[in-house]
């Protein structure tokens, strides 16, 4: 057995401290390959992903186009859908009410705020979100130029990539 302070001792521990640094290299190089890979190709799957959602937008307010009574059965479903969201969130603000009858001073009234936030929340979003698909129906033209333009920058992007 080696003594330390030998210096044979010294270069065996020098040889395994640089043994440890180059697989600890080789470790971090090889996990730092694997995440550009990752967001490398993740990013085209995305842009791709977007290319289809675009089509299928353009497609889908094009038969809203077409059809009035398609866009009039789409329209009432979404009202129905938003009202329904609202009615949802006015009954969790009454159901700690009803649950604990009416008890004075009962702390599952405040349960209840969280749920009917997201509740009114999503109807707000929904609400917007297709005001915004029907305002595509009804500037068709500018609506099809802009879906045009964003799907030839994302063509492009991806031939770059």
């Amino acid at each position: 057995m080696l003594r330390s302070g030998t210096p044979q001792s010294q270069a065996l521990y020098k040889r395994r401290k640089r043994l440890v640094q180059d697989v600890a290299l080789l470790i971090a190089g090889g996990v730092i390959s694997w995440l550009v890979a990752r967001y490398y190709f993740t990013r085209k799957k995305k842009w791709s992903d977007k290319l289809t959602e675009l089509d299928s937008h353009l497609e889908y307010i094009s038969k809203l186009r077409r059809s009035s009574i398609e866009l009039n059965r789409q329209a009432f479903r979404f009202v129905f859908l938003i009202l329904g969201l609202i009615s949802a969130g006015l009954f969790v603000d009454s159901l700690p009410e009803y649950m604990t009858f009416g008890a004075p001073g009962s702390k599952a009234i405040g349960l209840a705020a969280p749920f009917k936030f997201v509740l009114y929340f999503s109807a707000i979003m929904f609400a917007f979100l297709k005001f915004r698909t029907f305002n595509d129906v009804i500037n068709y033209k500018k609506a099809a130029k802009r879906i045009a333009e964003k799907r030839q920058q994302y063509e492009k992007k991806l031939d770059n990539v």
